[in-house]
């Protein structure tokens, strides 16, 4: 006895998914199998967005059982909810049934697609260095792509050799000292240093083009370069005391 399943319809993709850093000004969702178009209009969807409902203008066939959703403009940055009614149908009739349980048509079978628009930068926080721990705080609105913070090989740190200057040639890669990190709901990255820093001034450099928000933009296009001292005893020079930044940038080490 051979069983043979039927394909049933429902919507297997969209696009765009996820978080993107484009431009979106349509949305492309394709079926599993060719529909009713007259099944198929603009009151069986409902795209839910930071400003509320965005209205589909047009419905167009791409090709392939792909249909693209028109919109009145640009998206704005934000999270996106995509619902398509259970009502659309193949050309015999059929419904969705998008939760593949049997029975097309149900209220379940409805299609609910999400994605995240995001074409802003993620900013760099407050940077905090410890005789044993870094921790970096970034920020952005729809969140830090985990793994580029918690790489390993985008944070460096470097010793000045004890005369609290760099770029003379005494200074002293600790880059390997960092060898463990963890993060806190994905903006906030503590960064493991064994054996423990003795007090200098120390030198971060983070690759900020490596990391990047949920959408992909970058944190900068160069690194990023940050100074600070571990003057844990109290007793270097007071002309080595300092909380510098290099590129420019806002105050971000505290000075411990």
């Amino acid at each position: 006895l051979v069983v043979q399943t039927l394909p049933v319809l429902r919507v297997v993709s969209q696009s765009p998914a996820g978080a993107t850093r484009i431009s979106v000004q349509f949305i492309d969702v394709a079926f599993s199998l060719p529909i009713d178009p007259s099944t198929f209009t603009s009151n069986d969807i409902v795209l839910a967005g930071p400003q509320g409902i965005v209205p589909v203008q047009a419905l167009t066939a791409q090709g392939n059982d792909v249909w693209r959703l028109e919109l009145p403009g640009e998206l704005p940055d934000g999270i996106y909810a995509l619902t398509i009614a259970s009502s659309i149908a193949q050309p015999d009739g059929t419904p969705m049934n998008q939760n593949l349980n049997g029975v097309a048509g149900e209220s379940s079978d409805a299609y609910v697609g999400t994605f995240v628009v995001d074409r802003t930068v993620p900013t760099l926080g407050q940077v905090t260095l410890t005789s044993s721990t870094l921790t970096v705080e970034f920020a952005d609105a729809l969140g830090m792509n985990s793994d580029s913070v918690t790489s390993l090989a985008n944070y460096r740190l470097l010793a000045s050799g004890g005369d609290g200057t760099f770029d003379d040639g005494n200074e002293i890669d600790l880059s390997d000292r960092i060898v463990g990190s963890s993060t806190i709901s994905g903006e906030v990255v503590t960064l493991t240093i064994a054996p423990s820093l003795a007090d200098d001034v120390y030198r971060v450099v983070i690759s900020a083009s490596n990391i990047t928000d949920r959408a992909g933009n970058p944190l900068d296009a160069s690194d990023i370069t940050v100074e600070a001292t571990l003057d844990t005893a109290g007793d270097l020079d007071s002309t080595a005391l300092r909380q510098q930044v290099v590129d420019g940038l806002p105050a971000l080490l505290t000075q411990l």
